[in-house]
């Protein structure tokens, strides 16, 4: 069953609906996958009922993926909005970065706006090559893939070296979604599985066995806006909420360090992904295990670039 191809759902059997909003999420269409659910539910209330336990168990994991991921993109995408990040920076003319430290929870917030002459795609690779991520990350001593639930999604490790402190680390959870035809986008986002025992006990993670600090990364959100018409022009926006387990450091200090570190960061990214020949993203791009990624994410948005360059040369037309 294909996400992509023109659906009469109301014609749709039960079991057919159920494989549908499944398959909606395997290509990572949650908004598309939230609709229909909401509509499911309330159109078949009787069969939902009838479900053997383990069909039912299988439906209430679905439902709590697609829920769960909505509603964090939503957050995090008001979290984008926020105008709270008063302490703004004009970095270059393309990149403007802001910073907000909440002192009730101990955490900081770094936004970055920018727009770039690099190709989306490179962008991409960066993010989703966890194993990688020491070639970029600053501190970054260890960093690998612990699992690959499906195409868009990863669940990785990474450690980080610290000068006068101990280690930090993270377990993190990444996932694509896929809103071009919501707004034009991907979007990116990462949080620590810190909280979530019932997935550590299945990655058979145990926290305490570690002598290193646990940093909790609230969230991370980038959203990736590949301009139609341009292979090398991308409209970029990121937020982040990190507790970084640094309660002894005055505010002034932190507030230092944060925003060095994600000036650092962003132009570290933007300096790698403007080209990647030659690289190790270059090999892991064409490993044959990343394959399925790449080629999806690559056909999505050629896919929807045609679509986009096509109806605007049909509004052009109609206006002559």
């Amino acid at each position: 069953m294909d996400s992509q191809q023109p659906l009469e759902w109301n014609q749709m059997p039960f079991q057919d609906k159920l494989k549908y909003l499944k398959q909606l999420t395997d290509d990572q269409l949650y908004d598309l996958s939230h609709e229909y659910l909401n509509q499911f539910i309330k159109e078949e209330q009787g069969n939902l009922q009838s479900m053997n336990q383990n069909d039912k168990k299988n439906f209430q994991n679905l439902k709590k993926d697609i829920e769960e991921t909505i509603s964090d993109m939503n957050f995090q995408l008001d979290e984008m909005k926020n105008t709270q990040h008063s302490d703004s920076h004009q970095i270059n003319k393309n990149l403007v970065i802001s910073y907000k430290i909440f002192e009730k929870t101990n955490t900081v917030s770094i936004r970055a706006e920018a727009e770039l002459d690099i190709p989306w795609f490179n962008l991409v690779a960066l993010v989703y090559e966890i194993d990688l991520f020491k070639n970029w990350f600053p501190f970054c001593k260890h960093a690998y893939t612990i699992k690959k639930p499906k195409k868009g999604e990863k669940i990785g490790y990474f450690e980080m070296n610290l000068p006068f402190i101990s280690n930090r680390e993270a377990y993190i959870q990444g996932v694509g979604i896929d809103r071009l035809e919501v707004n034009g986008t991907i979007l990116i986002k990462c949080k620590t599985i810190h909280d979530d025992q019932q997935l550590l006990k299945e990655l058979n993670i145990n926290l305490r066995e570690s002598k290193n600090v646990q940093i909790k990364l609230n969230f991370f959100a980038c959203e990736i806006f590949p301009v139609p018409g341009f292979k090398n022009k991308v409209k970029i926006t990121t937020i982040s909420n990190v507790d970084p387990k640094v309660k002894f450091l005055p505010k002034w200090m932190i507030n230092f360090f944060a925003k060095k570190f994600g000036t650092y960061l962003m132009e570290k990214i933007f300096k790698l992904a403007s080209d990647i020949k030659g690289t190790d993203w270059e090999k892991a791009i064409n490993a044959p295990e990343n394959q399925e990624f790449y080629q999806w994410v690559s056909q999505r948005v050629q896919l929807h670039e045609e679509k986009i360059l096509q109806k605007n040369l049909e509004t052009k037309n109609l206006q002559k």
